[in-house]
């Protein structure tokens, strides 16, 4: 599985490379881009348009989408300005499209939610609870547990506690691959904060909080092995 970079500009490389490492590919002119991409699997591109012709840059992605197989791959633009920002949401239906200045913090977000989604083998690093407004993301790092109560979802985190509208813990537990066990119908806990079970009580004691998780009956077999990771890794 590899990304393709596009790019002339060193410091995009600076930024793309610590996030996808040897995943990445980087191609400096169109005959190069086109001839990778048709030899070899590529599941995002992220094509510059601060190029000494900015036509290749749009040259390149009209060639990804004429092939079958990528009509739907992501593509992240990066640009000088929006001049081109509608032709890449309406004809080449992208991912995103960013211009100058970018914001290599936006940039870094983007692509670590990007690989979240498209490379089974990475961790991710925050779940997104979608909104009308967009996706509104959450480091994994910072959250202690979650729940549902009086019918809201509720997630605690280190700093805060976030109420939204309801939705199913089940799908959040998915999104974070192993990080966040589902211990209760309506609760689920970060395994890196537990400090212990409490089997006899059913609750599970968290790292330097004062806070108790709930364990149901149900989660209560083979509950240790989730928490210490092996569960995940015996699927």
């Amino acid at each position: 599985m590899k990304f393709l970079l596009y790019s002339e500009d060193s410091h995009t490389c600076d930024i793309v490379a610590p996030i996808l490492g040897d995943l990445i590919v980087l191609c400096r002119s169109l005959p190069e881009a086109k001839e990778y991409v048709r030899t070899h699997d590529v599941k995002a591109f992220i094509i510059e348009l601060i190029l000494n012709d900015e036509e290749d840059g749009l040259a390149l992605a009209h060639y990804v989408r004429e092939i079958h197989r990528y009509s739907m791959t992501p593509i992240i633009f990066l640009a000088l300005d929006s001049r081109y920002e509608r032709e890449a949401y309406k004809v080449f239906r992208c991912y995103d499209y960013m211009s100058k200045a970018i914001s290599p913090y936006w940039l870094r977000d983007t692509l670590v939610i990007l690989r979240e989604k498209i490379d089974p083998d990475f961790t991710p690093q925050g779940i997104s609870v979608r909104l009308r407004t967009g996706d509104f993301r959450i480091q994994l790092r910072n959250i202690l547990y979650m729940e549902i109560l009086n019918k809201e979802l509720v997630i605690h985190t280190l700093y805060n506690v976030w109420n939204f509208p309801y939705r199913p813990i089940k799908q959040f537990v998915e999104q974070a691959r192993g990080e966040l066990v589902q211990c209760h119908r309506s609760m689920a806990v970060n395994r890196r904060f537990v400090e212990r079970i409490d089997y006899l009580n059913r609750t599970i004691h968290l790292k330097d909080r004062p806070e108790k998780v709930l364990l149901g009956p149900k989660y209560m077999e083979g509950i240790r092995d989730l928490l210490d990771g092996k569960g995940e890794k015996e699927k």
